[in-house]
């Protein structure tokens, strides 16, 4: 058993999804088998922009094995962990791929949305332009 604390952010707006989307986050932990979550404390937002917002939830779990602290921190990306306590770490092949497969799974995923909004900026970046031509032609 791994007792772990994990800050986890989100900025956006309004300001009240952020709670909700954080809510979730904290109820997806939950719902997974081999974690724990034995306290959650919620930050109060914080304006960082004209319309940004920010706000963090601080969770301490307890989690089965080490695959399923870094299966957390593969899926919800918190800003900070802290392992608090550990009986022993043991990793065999198995694990090892496990996580690994995890996260090359993920960055893939991250990776595909990425070009996909480079493309879209570009088409949006092609059409102002192309705007721009027909209002001066």
């Amino acid at each position: 058993m791994i007792k772990a604390r994990l800050i986890i952010e989100v900025m956006g707006w309004p300001k009240e999804a952020l709670k909700d989307a954080l809510k979730n986050v904290v109820k997806s932990l939950n719902e997974r088998e081999n974690i724990e979550v034995l306290k959650e404390e919620f930050s109060k937002e914080k304006k960082v922009g004209k319309k940004i917002w920010r706000l963090f939830v601080e969770i301490e779990a307890n989690f089965k094995e080490f695959k399923d602290l870094t299966g957390a921190i593969i899926d919800f990306g918190p800003i900070n962990v802290e392992i608090i306590s550990s009986d022993k770490i043991t990793l065999d092949l198995v694990d090892i791929q496990d996580i690994s497969s995890d996260f090359v799974y993920k960055m893939q995923i991250i990776n595909e949305k990425l070009k996909n909004l480079l493309a879209e900026n570009i088409m949006l970046k092609n059409k102002e332009n192309n705007d721009l031509k027909l209002k001066k032609g």
